[in-house]
């Protein structure tokens, strides 16, 4: 009864801001009506807006579990309180930003103005003044700015991150942390009046640091110290000193004013930033001028020199944590009331999705109210205002530091010579898909769409000059200024019209971890600069074109080149968790870029002998090589771990290799060595090292990784070798101990078979993944994963999906949550059994390549030749090797001893398990039972399809009666696409062709085609606010069926029955968008 009541004086309340609103309407259409009227209705209007959302939100639970999810239909700006992502620093260390219980679980009350009449008018006065009062105290809240600056907070109803820099939040938001922070200190100290002051930078006399912050409270030991007074700050700091004198160095700044606040700034979103709204499609990432600098420039200029991130100021997470932050942005919040007053009109958005956008704080009464944009307008109802200082910059207009006519006749000359580029000289100003890097000053010629406008047209509409798709491709402070028709630009500074403006890019600090399916942005950026004024200056406003110089000084090394080979960023390594959020050390101990790197050299063959592995089964027996092989394990594990030999640390270069820790040079994708054509060489080269450092600890020189013969009968159990001493691993599953016999397709669960029939499984496994699925390099190697976004794929290879994955999951502890050790990625390599296994997997591929007896074994394409990966040595040194260094085992000084094959023999070839002529006969019956399970559409549309139980789909073929040379020309191909896996879970499904009953088929079964396994990761990573995420990109299965279709005499049908069996109960985390046929040459 109570909940019907509420519900009816909700819908009257809703009914009467409906009236109130109409009559807004009407007032509107009568002019004479009084004004307080209207104010009067708006504020009725607000009242009961405001019940209604306090009743909602507060007064029932219920309701606030019930529809937090539900989307509204037009959705502003605002953070989700119940997400707060933890932050972690470049070294893996926590940087505990997050409030310590989620804001969300507090009642939050609408912002109020101070009651003017209780409330006296706090006056912010300059800190240089303010230096001479001893009464003055300070009070920090850091973490505040941590969380919502680096991206910490979801959007409300959005996975998308939530950011209040660059953009036109950034004024606002700050304006009320320091609005809040302030009235806390007063609260604190019983002084109502107390009023925190501006460091007045932009004025000669501010133009230091105060000294009231170098005392007491007010000191931070996290700064420059060279930058301590009497040194005059640098508003455009390049990371450099300038070297100026101190008059000089003002000047400087105060020109640089004059750009930044009044020419480049004529515009609101010139000055406040892009206009950021809710969700992806929302998101912008554009700066506005003061943003750019003076802010982000000063904010580097203090921090310390001495910090990697040159905490505290330098660097988003910790810049709150130093006393003179909030007097850095009074100032700045005083520019944006002095460049209101100077564009008296137009001066503020007047966007809904802007003026509704909210913000939550706490006040002095530790409250948590909920404040908008449109709250924050007028400084006077916020009772603060500022003393008046005098802003010298605003009569500081620059002159050229050429005379124009002169320039024009250079610049002309320049046009006429740009044959004679050198690099520099760039006619189009679009610079492609791959962008320009920005490692030189690139000297551009920009086509202007109109010349000649009028002197109402310019007031009317500003010219603006877009420097568009920026990428930094780190973590790190980058910059770069931009001039207009520089004839020189070493003579260029901000007190000469030249200077258009300058791009600052100011580090977080920190890696946000992000959930799975949250949304990460487009970290490209741009920047808006208004030049009508500067074109007037320089004489140019009738040209049709310009000269555009983009000058770097700051951090050209992270810029990309020209052409990309996929490599790791080693300046990265995500720190991992588990989903228990507990930390899994695989990062090394020091980045891996603080370590000098040798390209890799062949062993010397005049004193390297050939190293023979044999296999583990029989190495068994071998009583020598067991006690030799447990005492190099041994010695490993007793190796500090800061040594990177020591097993622990070895175990740690799968980890963050194969779960994406790492990511790629000059991009923010994320790099992973599974699912590609990288998955053979990359764990080559890994085991090929550790099998080094084996010996080297022994010195044995001759040492080798014995191999785990599980694909032929006689090696089908766990080899006896590692069931006892440094070889053993207690997280193993203790059924699957001999004399079980392994199931190379395992399904999660137990197959129920005899030792012999488990065995003849596995052999015809084998001749699918090894001979039939795979007779092209992609389908037995995996798809071409190359450098950045668009060079990502995830296709595994028919090897690594069966028995590579299959055997992990079998042989990981069926008592741990992620079956660790073998069963999980990240753990994986923590069993001596690991390199075993590998070492079979690098066996069977130099089978294979000899079974397909042709020149044309390995990709030639020079991105997969030339890919990178970093080892380090058995004298531990680390070394850069490519995918070319490691095709030819006799020049690494490795060799395997031969042993048979059973699959590879004819014997193995797969019958079909129904005679073709009856299953034809079978499916065309099939073809008029639409019995729920059966689809004739291939593609599953835009939802996909869930796998939650056999679906059997007709699959049309685009050729027919191939010939026999067309059919070993180009292989026939079965791709399942848009394999999609909800969770990070082992999930499988075989595919089948032709099968009338899918219960009686199996690998020894010739509809048998293959099988899709995914491996569990075992953790997520801590990434970046910007990483690209591509672990939950859809994946594609390809497999070769020529062979498979001519057995089952389809080769001559318009169309096959394709069945998608899912295995082990883990079908309901797959879905797949489709399948469909292709042609692999």
């Amino acid at each position: 009864m109570k909940e019907a009541r509420k519900c009816v004086c909700t819908a009257l309340l809703v009914f009467m801001v409906v009236l109130l609103s109409s009559s807004t309407l009407f007032m509107k259409e009568n002019k004479e009506r009084n004004q307080a009227q209207h104010s009067l209705i708006w504020d009725m209007k607000s009242m009961i807006l405001s019940i209604i959302d306090e009743s909602w939100f507060h007064g029932n639970r219920q309701v606030v579990v019930n529809t937090e999810d539900k989307k509204p239909s037009h959705v502003v700006l605002s953070p989700n309180l119940t997400t707060c992502h933890p932050s972690f620093s470049d070294d893996n260390k926590p940087v505990y930003c997050c409030p310590p219980k989620r804001k969300s679980e507090e009642p939050f009350i609408n912002f109020q103005f101070p009651d003017p009449s209780t409330q006296p008018v706090r006056v912010r006065r300059p800190a240089h003044v303010m230096d001479k009062d001893k009464d003055f105290v300070g009070k920090r809240q850091a973490d505040i700015h941590c969380i919502f600056c680096t991206g910490a907070y979801n959007q409300q109803h959005s996975n998308s991150l939530m950011k209040i820099h660059r953009s036109w939040m950034f004024f606002p938001w700050h304006r009320m942390m320091i609005y809040f922070h302030e009235r806390i200190l007063g609260s604190l100290i019983g002084d109502d009046t107390f009023a925190l002051p501006f460091w007045n930078w932009d004025a000669p006399e501010g133009m230091h640091v105060p000294d009231m912050f170098l005392n007491g409270s007010f000191v931070d030991t996290e700064r420059d110290s060279s930058h301590l007074p009497p040194q005059v700050v640098d508003v455009n700091f390049d990371e450099q000193e300038r070297g100026l004198g101190h008059e000089e160095q003002k000047a400087y700044n105060v020109g640089f004013m004059y750009t930044q606040m009044i020419s480049a700034a004529k515009k609101p979103e010139l000055f406040m930033g892009c206009p950021y709204k809710a969700g992806g499609d929302g998101y912008c990432n554009a700066p506005g001028t003061v943003e750019d600098a003076p802010h982000n420039t000063l904010h580097y200029w203090m921090g310390s020199n001495l910090n990697p991130e040159r905490e505290n100021m330098g660097a988003f997470y910790s810049a709150a944590r130093d006393p003179i932050f909030y007097s850095h942005h009074s100032n700045i919040d005083r520019l944006w009331e002095v460049w209101r007053e100077l564009r008296s009109s137009n001066n503020v958005p007047g966007d809904s999705d802007w003026l509704d956008t909210h913000f939550f704080f706490h006040n002095e009464k530790s409250q948590l109210l909920r404040v908008r944009i449109r709250d924050v307008l007028d400084i006077m109802k916020l009772s603060y205002t500022f003393d008046w200082v005098e802003n010298p910059w605003i009569n500081a207009r620059p002159k050229p530091s050429v005379p124009p006519h002169m320039a024009r006749q250079i610049l002309r000359m320049r046009n006429s010579n740009n044959h004679d580029t050198g690099g520099l000289l760039l006619i189009t100003s679009d610079f492609g898909p791959t962008g320009r890097i920005l490692d030189t000053i690139l000297r551009v010629q920009v086509q202007r769409p109109r010349t000649h406008r009028m002197r109402e047209e310019k007031e009317d509409e500003e010219e603006v000059l877009v420097v568009y798709g920026i990428d930094v491709k780190n973590d790190v402070y980058a910059k770069f200024d931009v001039y207009v028709n520089a004839v020189d630009e070493i003579t260029i500074s901000p007190t000469t019209r030249e200077f258009a403006g300058t791009f600052v890019n100011m580090r977080r600090g920190v890696t946000v971890v992000m959930n799975k399916d949250d949304i990460t942005v487009d970290k490209k950026t741009h920047i808006k600069l208004g030049i009508s004024e500067l074109l007037e200056d320089l004489e140019a406003d009738e040209d049709e074109s310009i000269w555009v110089s983009l000058v770097p000084k700051v951090n050209t090394e992270d810029i990309k080149p020209s052409h990309v080979v996929l490599s790791p960023n080693l300046t990265t390594c995500h720190p991992s968790y588990t989903e228990q959020h507990k930390h899994v050390k695989c990062c090394p101990p020091k980045r891996l870029s603080e370590e000098p790197i040798i390209d890799f050299q062949f062993p010397d063959p005049s004193a390297q002998p050939i190293r023979v592995r044999r296999p583990a089964h029989v190495m068994s027996q071998d009583i020598d090589f067991v006690a030799k092989y447990n005492k190099a394990i041994a010695i490993m594990k007793s190796l500090p771990y800061d040594d990177p030999r020591n097993f622990m640390r070895q175990a740690n270069i799968h980890c963050t290799f194969c779960t994406g820790a790492y990511n790629q040079q000059h991009f923010n994708t994320l790099m992973s060595v599974h699912m590609s054509w990288i998955f053979f060489p990359w764990h080559r080269m890994m085991i090929y090292f550790h099998e080094r450092i084996l010996g080297d600890l022994i010195g044995d020189d001759t040492f080798a990784l014995p191999f785990w013969n599980w694909d032929s009968p006689v090696g089908m159990h766990v080899p006896d070798m590692f069931l006892n001493g440094s070889l053993s691993d207690k997280q193993r599953d203790g059924s699957h101990l001999p004399p079980q016999v392994v199931d190379s397709n395992y399904q999660g669960k137990e197959r129920g078979l005899a030792s012999k029939e488990q065995k003849a499984y596995n052999v015809g496994l084998m001749y699918t993944q090894m001979i039939s699925a795979a007779k092209k390099p992609e389908l037995f190697m995996g798809c071409p994963f190359k450098a950045g976004k668009d060079g990502y794929c995830k296709s595994p290879g028919t090897l690594e999906n069966a028995p590579h994955n299959t055997l992990h999951y079998w042989m990981g502890s069926s008592l741990r949550h992620e079956r660790e050790d073998m069963g999980s990625l990240y753990s994986a390599a923590r069993d001596p059994i690991f390199y075993s296994h590998h070492s079979n997997i690098d066996r069977l591929w130099e089978v294979w390549r000899k079974l397909l007896n042709s020149k044309n074994i390995d990709p030639e394409d020079p991105d997969w030749l030339d890919t990178e990966f970093f080892f380090h040595n058995e004298k531990s040194q680390l070394v850069r090797v490519k995918i070319r260094d490691a095709l030819d085992i006799t020049k690494l000084r490795y060799t395997f001893e031969e042993v048979v094959n059973p699959w590879s023999h004819i014997n193995a070839r797969p019958k079909p398990a129904v005679p073709p002529h009856m299953a034809k006969q079978m499916l065309k019956m099939r073809n008029n039972d639409n019995g729920g399970l059966l689809l004739t559409a291939s593609d599953f549309g835009r939802t996909g399809r869930i796998l939650d139980n056999v679906v059997r789909v007709q699959v049309q073929r685009p050729r027919t009666n191939r010939t026999k040379n067309e059919i070993e020309y180009e292989e026939e191909v079965l791709v399942v696409y848009g394999i999609d896996i909800k969770t990070d879970v082992y999930a499988k499904f075989d595919v089948y062709v032709n099968a009338v009953d899918e219960n009686a088929i199996n690998p020894t079964t010739r509809e048998f085609a293959g099988t899709f396994v995914n491996m569990r990761r075992g953790v997520k990573e801590m990434m970046n606010e910007d990483d690209v995420a591509v672990d939950h990109m859809k994946s594609n299965l390809k497999l070769g069926i020529s062979e498979l279709l001519e057995d089952l005499e389809a080769d001559g049908d318009e169309s096959i029955w394709v069945s998608l069996v899912p295995q082990g109960d883990t079908g309901v985390n797959i879905s797949i968008d489709g399948i469909r046929i292709e042609y692999l040459r």
